[in-house]
This record gives C-alpha cells, sequence and structure tokens, in this order.
C-alpha cells in the first residue's frame, strides 16, 4: 500500500472501536494506491431499501451517494446536489441536481431516481426497516401503514435535476437525513431487471459512487472496490482499489495485520490496552450506543421501575474503562460530539432530570427499586439471560449491541424507547 496522508474524498469508510493502522510518507500519486481492509461482518445486501447492517452501510456508503455526505463535525457537504431551496414555512425542499452524473450502466443519475428510490423504500412491499424513517414527508407515515399508495408520497421531479419534496412539518435536520444511505438514488432499469437479487451480488447492483464493486457474490467473505474512472469527481479519489476481507477474529485480524497482508486491524478490549503505545494505534469513533432491550412480553420486565433498577445497577463509566478502546458511558441514546445546537452538544441539551437519575449509577435506589418490583411479583429473587447481537466480534460482551444513528435519536427529542436502556457509546463517524 502507498500509505498516504489523503486515502480518498467523496468516500467514507466506517470504522469503529480502536485499531492499528498502518501509515507513513506518501510516496506521491503517481504510485498507485491499494488498501487492504477488514471488516468484522460480511455484506448483507447492496440495496439501500433494505439494508440494515454497518458492513452494507459501509459499501453503500463508498459505491453509492445521494444529495449529501457528512463532513467535519457532522456538517452536510453537497455531493449530487448544487443548489438546495427551501421555502419560508420550511415545508417544501427544492434540490436542484448536478448535471452529467452516471450509473455505471451508462444511464444518467436523475431526480427521477431519487423519487423511485423513496417510493421504493416507503412501500411495505419493500418491506425495508428503515421505511419509518421517512416519517414528517408528505403521507409517508400512511404509505408506510398500508393506508395509502407510495405514488402518494410527497415528492416529484419537478424537472430532469429538480427534486421537490413536501414536509407535514418542519424537520430541521433534514438536510442531515440527506447523507443517509436510505435516502440515496437507486436505479430504477437496473432494480427491475434483477428484481428479487438486486444488491445480492456486485453484479446484480448498479453504483454511482467513487467505487465500483466487484467480487460480492453474496456470501463470500472477500471483495475489492475498484476506482471509478466515470465519478464526477474522479480526480479527487486517490485510491485505485480497496480489498476488503471478513477477519471475525481480532487476533486473526491482528497477526494478518503483523504480516502486512492487512493495513488495518480491529483490536480486542484486551489488545487495545496492550497496544495503546503503538505508533499506529488509532482510536475511529463511531456515532454507535450500545444498549440493552428487554422482552417486554415477559412479566418481570413490563414494569418500568425494574427496568430502571437494571439500569442504575449499571455503572457505565466502569464498564466503558475496562472495555477499553474509545468506548464512553453512555448519558442517553445520543452519542456526544455528534450533533450541535448553537455551541452546544445535544447530547448535553436533551437531557433532564429524569434520564440522568436513570442513566446514572445509583446503588441504593436500584436496590431499593429492585426490591419494590420483586414484592409486587411475589419473588424472591430474580434471574434472566442476556442474549448478545454478533453485530461485530469485539463488542460481544455488550448486551443486544445495535447502532443508534444521529437521525434516530434527535427524531426522538431525546425520549429513549420504553424498553431499551443506553450504556455504552462510542463518539462519532
Amino acid at each position: 500500500m502507498n500509505k498516504g496522508k489523503t486515502l480518498m474524498t467523496g468516500a467514507v469508510i466506517f470504522m469503529c472501536g480502536s485499531m492499528l493502522a498502518a501509515c507513513g510518507k506518501s510516496q506521491g500519486a503517481s504510485v498507485k494506491q491499494n488498501l487492504n481492509w477488514m471488516t468484522s461482518a460480511k455484506i448483507i445486501t447492496m440495496d439501500p431499501s433494505k439494508a440494515t447492517d454497518t458492513t452494507s452501510f459501509q459499501q453503500i456508503e463508498n459505491t453509492t451517494e445521494g444529495l449529501y455526505q457528512l463532513g467535519k463535525d457532522s456538517k452536510p457537504v453537497k455531493v449530487l446536489v448544487k443548489k438546495t431551496t427551501v421555502s419560508k414555512d420550511g415545508l417544501t425542499w427544492t434540490f436542484d441536481l448536478k448535471k452529467g452524473t452516471k450509473w455505471s450502466n451508462g444511464e444518467t443519475v436523475t431526480a427521477k431516481d431519487f423519487v423511485y428510490s423513496w417510493k421504493r423504500t416507503v412501500n411495505p412491499k419493500t418491506a425495508s426497516q428503515y421505511s419509518y424513517i421517512f416519517s414528517g414527508i408528505k403521507n409517508a407515515d400512511q404509505i408506510v401503514a398500508g393506508k395509502k399508495k407510495a405514488d402518494t408520497l410527497g415528492v416529484k421531479a419537478a424537472g430532469k435535476y429538480k427534486l421537490q419534496v413536501s414536509l407535514e412539518h418542519k424537520i430541521p435536520y433534514f438536510k442531515l437525513l440527506m447523507a443517509f444511505s436510505v435516502f440515496f438514488p437507486e436505479n430504477q432499469t437496473a432494480v427491475e431487471k434483477y428484481g428479487s437479487k438486486y444488491g445480492t451480488s456486485s453484479k446484480t447492483t448498479v453504483y454511482n459512487g467513487p467505487f465500483l464493486q466487484k467480487g460480492w457474490t453474496g456470501s463470500n467473505l472477500s471483495w475489492t472496490m475498484f476506482k471509478n474512472k466515470n465519478y464526477w469527481n474522479a480526480k479527487a479519489v486517490k485510491l485505485q482499489s480497496i480489498h476488503f476481507a471478513v477477519e471475525k477474529s481480532p487476533s486473526t485480524a491482528y497477526y494478518l495485520y503483523q504480516d502486512g497482508k492487512l493495513d488495518t486491524a480491529s483490536l480486542s478490549s484486551q489488545a487495545s490496552k496492550n497496544l495503546q503505545k503503538s505508533p499506529d494505534y488509532v482510536v475511529r469513533k463511531t456515532n454507535g450506543t450500545t444498549y440493552f432491550q428487554f422482552n417486554l412480553k415477559m412479566k418481570k420486565f413490563q414494569s418500568t421501575k425494574m427496568r430502571q433498577a437494571i439500569s442504575m445497577a449499571l455503572d457505565r463509566n466502569a464498564l466503558a474503562k475496562t472495555l477499553g478502546g474509545g468506548y464512553t458511558g453512555s448519558k442517553n441514546f445520543t452519542a456526544a460530539g455528534m450533533t450541535k445546537v448553537g455551541d452546544k452538544d445535544f447530547t448535553d441539551l436533551s437531557q433532564t432530570k429524569e434520564s440522568l437519575l436513570v442513566t446514572g449509577h445509583h446503588k441504593q435506589l436500584a436496590q431499593s427499586y429492585f426490591k419494590e418490583r420483586l414484592k409486587e411479583l411475589g419473588l424472591k429473587k430474580l434471574s434472566f439471560t442476556v442474549i448478545t447481537a454478533h453485530v461485530q466480534v469485539h463488542r460481544r460482551i455488550l448486551p443486544e449491541c445495535s447502532w443508534i444513528n444521529f437521525w434516530q435519536a434527535n427524531r426522538r427529542q431525546g425520549a429513549k424507547p420504553a424498553n431499551q436502556v443506553p450504556i455504552c457509546q462510542d463518539g462519532l463517524w
């Protein structure tokens, strides 16, 4: 690999936790730059309407792009849009698109590609797990609920390169949402050509981003991204290729890194502690929040006080310290340092006395709540099993881990789901 300071522009590689990353002096733009990268989970889908996992989003973000992408401090940066206009009442957004950007099948990216994508995502037949995020766009909730047709969604092509969106109410962070791949365009020709197979392999997917993906068959554990020579901003993309390999074991990844077969290696908690003084040691923060999710079908968890007792019994800061790496104890579902309102962090602004109480470590109060609930249930003791989500190997010790993205957290305005308790966070992308 040519280990330069600037690897790429216009593409985002998602990373989380602590890791080792090769570094060195750039050998110049004339030398081909190839990167050997790892991920701890395989791709599930390349279909933006159906993706839910980190690896899939990672691949989509690097091969496809929409109106905006997130830059420094989560600020939206124009990508396919050249001008954005918002009506005085904040309910009508008009996006003027760049002309001449291409799909990998040769077709031009137009406003119709966005209209098609959004209507496809909210259509219940698509079964998108992220269809709810369109809430606030005219008729989106009714469409998702099956009460209106997808064609009634408040989005239209007001011209070949003019996209117009009608909202039911103001969404202050709407521009930020446009950087999420669920809002990316989709090529109707390709989707209809491949049908249910669309996005299930490299060959059944089309791209309009800085890289083209090749070699993913739908189940294999390695593939490659190549620089898209027809990308509108190809001159800014410094990497010639990125070879991905799924390495589920942090120890295996570390050995491959030492042998020079990987340019990066995600570390286990213990390894991150042992290697903190290494010159290659890097903490790449994400906007993830790890949390407990209770099974409310079980009577013992139906009590709010029982869930609060478990929450207050958790010493989040101690847990984060034990984990090492970039983990910090969470105060709510929104990771710190992601979104600012004025000069204040949204995480701090969204706090209340009640939320701080529940997410704080209060051993005696937790015991009191717990005893009270046991008495109500007629029990002397209570036990339960914690099932972990194996999204990423280095997170397996944490219960029910998942991603709570900033747009979700903002949408909730600090109100957490009744059956979830935030535990640890690892910052921002």
